[in-house]
């Protein structure tokens, strides 16, 4: 394609996103320029070789990031959008750009691993979350599409330096009140209070917020950058594959049922108590147990009868060693409790016995200062007799 054949196939758009450069000298008209789609490339710290890698770009509009990922060397990349192909100019970049990116129509809460042709190493979420009404999905259905170990980078608006209040004023969670930027919050935007002219937009999570939600939905998460005017942010998630997730241990939603052929149903419900606690991280995060399975989980049959699905296997030595860890655990935290209990119950005990002793102390004093008073008029000498009425 000539350089004249594709300024004309440019200006058959106007509604161009993305400043894509096409070659030529030719740099598509975007409301995003090249210098922000830079500073983006840079904080979400995109590898300069993507070779063999198969990408993914959620909500790629007219595909600035899919081309982008593209022209780095991945083996292959896939981009889907909630709108099709020829609506915000993604064909016509193709075509300019003579791109064998493929692209579905299909949102996040569609992705299919047999539709996006299998797992993906990379996936890119920019620009996407808050205007997601079903935020936490999101990153569950992203974790079932990424292979073990797989990358997720995202790019979103945070509220921690950009919170609007209720009449419209923009100020920072820090300004409220300090300890709100460690409380994980999202504001909610019932219609357009984040942007006047776009009723898009649903939640703005601070930095914390959004951290919780990917250590939750099973990735080890980390906050890469924030910046301003607009309260944006960067994130990188790296899957960890161990199963049941943390959003699946002791909730309804991670339990499940079979129904089996006599009619009777076995219900499989993962014990959070028996998972091991990371500590010594900022952020919170379940550290898988040492050995072949991950978490231990209980099953109860209809007849009520429980059963811990371990104790059906041979026990390596390492599962043994990790039980052993669990159950001293266990035992130090009753113990820690057991403690915790007896010097409520003495402090309690020292309080009544305090009580009672000011209530003796009160009553003693009721009873005995009387008699000490005629004690003392006794003692004070002969009573003298009242004259007497004459009759």
């Amino acid at each position: 394609m000539t350089r004249e054949e594709k300024k004309k196939l440019i200006s058959t758009r106007s509604d161009w996103f993305h400043s894509l450069d096409v070659g030529d000298g030719l740099v598509t008209p975007g409301v995003v320029s090249v210098e922000y789609e830079q500073h983006l490339l840079k904080v979400l710290q995109i590898p300069d070789s993507l070779a063999g890698l198969r990408v993914l770009d959620i909500g790629t509009q007219d595909g600035f990031w899919a081309f982008e990922c593209e022209r780095r060397g991945a083996s292959e990349v896939v981009a889907i959008d909630v709108n099709p192909i020829d609506c915000h100019c993604f064909k016509v970049a193709r075509e300019l750009l003579d791109s064998k990116v493929k692209y579905h129509h299909m949102s996040v809460y569609e992705m299919d691993e047999e539709v996006l042709g299998g797992k993906f190493d990379l996936v890119l979420f920019p620009g996407v979350f808050y205007h997601l009404r079903h935020i936490i999905m999101s990153f569950d259905n992203i974790w079932k599409i990424l292979k073990p170990e797989g990358i997720v980078l995202v790019e979103t608006h945070v509220c921690d330096n950009y919170f609007v209040l209720g009449d419209g004023k923009i100020t920072t969670l820090k300004d409220i009140d300090y300890r709100l930027l460690n409380v994980p919050l999202f504001r909610f935007y019932r219609k357009n209070e984040l942007n006047p002219v776009d009723w898009s937009n649903w939640f703005g999570g601070n930095v914390a917020a959004v951290l919780d939600v990917m250590w939750s939905a099973g990735f080890t998460a980390e906050h890469l950058a924030s910046w301003q005017p607009s309260g944006r942010a960067a994130f990188r998630g790296v899957k960890n594959p161990a199963t049941p997730r943390e959003w699946e241990l002791g909730s309804y939603e991670g339990s499940s049922f079979q129904y089996n052929q006599d009619g009777t149903w076995t219900w499989t419900w993962h014990d959070p108590r028996l998972a091991q606690f990371e500590k010594g991280s900022d952020t919170k995060k379940w550290a898988p147990r040492i050995g072949r399975r991950d978490y231990p989980s209980v099953e109860r049959t209809q007849s009520g009868a429980e059963q811990r699905r371990d104790s059906e296997l041979p026990k390596t030595k390492e599962d043994a060693i990790a039980e052993m860890v669990v159950q001293l655990q266990h035992t130090a935290s009753e113990r820690d409790e057991a403690q915790a209990d007896l010097r409520k119950t003495r402090d309690s005990l020292a309080a009544a016995e305090d009580s009672l002793t000011r209530m003796r102390n009160s009553v003693s004093w009721r009873v005995t200062e009387p008699a000490r008073r005629l004690m003392n008029t006794l003692r004070s000498g002969p009573r003298k007799e009242m004259p007497r009425r004459a009759k």
